[in-house]
């Protein structure tokens, strides 16, 4: 048994699932706390971790609460090492039509994990953002870029403070595209159609950044592990037509045109020159830093 016990939010998803899996593989963990809203999907995956890993089922723990609720959220963060925060509303077409609701999740929500994570002492927290977050046209991107800022602006904020040697907790972000095979993602979407009816594509040139669930919670899981505190993590991605990718799972049949959805891209940015103070090549992924010291000296909070 390990040493580390982790939470994270929003943990009976398509990403928490297989995370778990990752974690309950990894000799560092002790164990896993899964924080949800959902209690029909908290259920299901209690049963299917007691059929398939019945010698696992222990190490996870589950906690019904949202991110929005901060007094729950510190009771299930008490006496964790790391926070993994993947809790979030994530259907861009909604988020443009109820962009309050939004606001209050994947905003407030990512302010009170960082709150509660401070105080209580986590030795690590991440955040899992998206592509969407960089340059942002959508409620969603805009609510994640937020998210994101608050994560590091509260790392660097604690770095500028700390004179007495106190611990402090460590806050760093993941950010990558889609996820292939998840919910949301074009590709269930195309199997699932009916043999005569024409593949729906939003524009002939659209492209989007694609990554697999097994490398999508590698990743994660290496990143927790290599952080600093403030640094943006971004695997190595191909960007990919969506044509493309209709063509492989439904070669041969006709194409109808819909149209860019509101607050669509036509191609999807991973990062931009003016975000980041330095970039460092991994090979396999990059890690930024975003400006902060000069802000913070302008600001007058040193």
């Amino acid at each position: 048994m390990g040493w580390n016990t982790v939470l994270l939010t929003g943990g009976t998803g398509s990403f928490g699932r297989h995370f778990i899996e990752k974690l309950l593989d990894d000799q560092a963990i002790g164990m896993v706390r899964v924080y949800s809203r959902g209690e029909h999907r908290q259920r299901a995956l209690r049963e299917d971790l007691a059929k398939r890993r019945p010698g696992d089922a222990s190490r996870v723990s589950f906690y019904i609460g949202d991110v929005r609720d901060a007094p729950r959220l510190r009771r299930a963060m008490h006496g964790c090492d790391w926070v993994v925060h993947a809790a979030a509303l994530k259907q861009a077409p909604l988020g443009e039509i109820e962009p309050q609701e939004f606001i209050k999740t994947n905003v407030f929500g990512s302010a009170n994990v960082v709150e509660a994570a401070m105080d209580l002492r986590v030795e690590k927290a991440l955040l899992i953002s998206t592509d969407k977050a960089v340059e942002p046209i959508n409620l969603y991107g805009a609510t994640k870029m937020c998210a994101e800022k608050i994560f590091l602006a509260m790392d660097s904020m604690q770095r500028q403070n700390l004179s007495d040697g106190a611990k402090s907790t460590r806050f760093a972000c993941v950010r990558y595209g889609n996820v292939a095979m998840t919910a949301g993602s074009v590709i269930p979407a195309f199997i699932e159609l009916a043999d005569g009816e024409p593949t729906p594509i939003c524009h002939a040139l659209a492209t989007r950044f694609w990554i697999t669930l097994e490398e999508a919670t590698r990743f994660v899981l290496e990143s927790i592990k290599a952080m600093d505190g403030g640094e943006v993590f971004i695997p190595a991605m191909r960007s990919v037509r969506i044509m493309d990718v209709a063509e492989a799972i439904r070669p041969g049949k006709p194409i109808t045109m819909v149209g860019l959805r509101p607050g669509d891209k036509l191609h999807e940015t991973i990062w931009s020159d003016g975000m980041s103070r330095r970039t460092s090549d991994g090979g396999d992924f990059l890690s930024i830093e975003e400006i902060r010291e000069h802000a913070f000296q302008a600001a007058g909070t040193r």
